[in-house]
């Protein structure tokens, strides 16, 4: 399965959530952004699948208040993705919190 970023702060996420089953811990994936980076030429060319960033503003807000306790996955405009496209694995979460784990315990030793 593939390892990106988008994995890694899922399967956080998940982990959190088992810790603190009462809090929630979305991610929220935003899409295309109409922000400066883009540039002019972006803004243009990109225009029909990007969205404005007050309109991001409230699907994201939306996002975080619809979301329930636990570890949520959030599309671009801001609904429940579930399992969607999602390719981690229960021993790959595990896996990762105990290296995150041992590596901020190795850094926090004086």
């Amino acid at each position: 399965p593939p390892c990106t970023l988008s994995l890694l702060i899922g399967h956080r996420g998940q982990s959190f959530a088992e810790l603190e089953p009462r809090a929630s811990f979305v991610h929220a994936f935003p899409g295309l952004v109409r922000t400066p980076l883009m540039g002019q030429l972006g803004k243009i060319v990109l225009y029909p699948i990007s969205v404005a960033p007050d309109v991001c503003a409230e699907y994201m807000l939306y996002a975080l208040l619809q979301s329930p306790p636990g570890a949520s996955r959030r599309d671009n405009k801001g609904d429940d993705m579930g399992k969607k496209r999602y390719y981690g694995t229960d021993a790959a979460r595990i896996h990762l919190w105990e290296h995150t784990e041992e590596v901020i315990n190795e850094a926090c030793k004086p």
